[in-house]
């Protein structure tokens, strides 16, 4: 875009009782892609092992793919000494997800010597339960995996046959996590299973908890179709394991069209349902990018940031290397990389609210957190998306 996207603002004193006079929205037109249609999913199966507390945390994020779909959520939730695993307890929790619009199924651990890592492969036996004559894939998450749109994510399902034996996933990006844990589909990235392969695991269950290797799920699930099956790992493009540290900015803004992603409650800290709330007005317009100017790059959903060597200086094909634990360890995921920039080269607002009215507009907030230390105020952008 030739013009700027940041114009000159005002300056508000919070401390006055004054109300602050604005200035007035200046409308800017970019193309995006159109919305998702409005399909249904009730062919897709979603299973989780967590606690209580965590997947009532977690409902926002769960609403934001799920509400709506079709799709159900089967839930194995782990006894808590705070708070005991019972038939009323679990109800309140179905009836919470299901006033966000998410059919929620929350059950015991059938076996309550399992650790929750172990229920992550074990609640295979609750899915097949829970499982319909139209049910294609079973899916296996994390209560902190995301997926900005789950349109995308059955248009990728859709590509592989869901009537013979099939196991879907992702590695992850670290090359050393490969090797310590092994060539298999990593759980937080979301594994799938077509019913065919799940029903070939179940009599096996007992026996493949016995004898894997290590007792995380992702890896009792990959020693039990490999000793029990012939079926092999099918990788796909776009799942996220995120196995990342501290600060993903270098992958939010290059340009990336994630499928998934993993860790954002824990490992790193972002707003994902916030973030991926634009997805819901211009489908794959959720972290597009645009230049505006020669300094300014926007990543929809994450950030604005100015480069004050230009944008040009910037090679904007290779991913900013921004997290803690940067190598060549990432070289084959995330590659073609460049080093992270220095603070005083770039200035970046990073969104921090989303709110969608009743009219179809979404308000974005964007804050740049100025340095105290230098007396630098903090900045607010505001961007309000209206379809054409």
């Amino acid at each position: 875009m030739k013009g700027p996207l940041i114009t000159p603002g005002v300056t508000v004193n919070l401390t006055s009782c004054r109300p602050a006079i604005l200035p007035p929205c200046e409308p800017i037109r970019l193309r995006v892609p159109r919305p998702p249609p409005n399909r249904r999913y009730p062919y897709l199966l979603f299973g989780v092992s967590t606690t209580y507390e965590r997947l009532q945390v977690a409902g926002t994020a769960f609403s934001h793919w799920l509400a709506g779909s079709g799709s159900r959520l089967v839930a194995v939730i782990y006894e808590e000494q705070h708070r005991p695993t019972g038939s009323q307890n679990l109800g309140e929790l179905e009836a919470e997800f299901g006033a966000l619009g998410v059919p929620l199924k929350a059950v015991p651990p059938r076996n309550k010597t399992l650790s929750i890592a172990q229920n992550h492969f074990a609640m295979l036996a609750d899915l097949l339960d829970a499982a319909t004559p139209e049910t294609r894939w079973l899916g296996l998450m994390d209560d902190d995996t995301f997926f900005p749109s789950l349109y995308n994510l059955d248009l990728e399902l859709a590509k592989h046959d869901h009537r013979r034996p099939a196991w879907l996933g992702a590695l992850s990006e670290d090359a050393d996590a490969v090797k310590r844990w092994g060539y298999m589909a990593y759980g937080g990235a979301g594994v799938f299973l077509s019913v065919p392969l799940a029903r070939r695991l179940l009599p096996r269950m007992t026996e493949c908890l016995d004898e894997a290797r290590l007792g995380t799920g992702d890896v009792i699930l990959s020693d039990c179709v490999a000793n029990h099956t012939t079926t092999t790992l099918t990788v796909i493009p776009g799942l996220h394991q995120h196995d990342l540290y501290g600060d993903l900015s270098g992958f939010y803004e290059s340009g990336v069209r994630p499928l998934s992603v993993h860790h954002y409650r824990g490992w790193y800290r972002e707003p994902l349902p916030l973030m991926a709330a634009v997805a819901k007005l211009c489908g794959d317009c959720f972290l597009q990018r645009w230049i505006f100017g020669d300094d300014t790059l926007f990543a929809n959903g994450y950030s604005v940031t100015q480069y004050r060597g230009g944008v040009a200086a910037i090679d904007l094909d290779r991913m900013e290397t921004t997290w803690s634990q940067p190598g060549h360890s990432f070289d084959h995921s995330m590659g073609p990389l460049r080093p992270p920039l220095d603070e005083d080269e770039k200035k970046s607002y990073r969104l921090r609210d989303a709110v969608a009215d009743r009219h179809g507009s979404l308000r974005q907030i964007y804050v740049h957190r100025g340095d105290v230390g230098k007396e630098q105020m903090d900045e607010v952008l505001e961007l309000i998306w209206e379809a054409a």
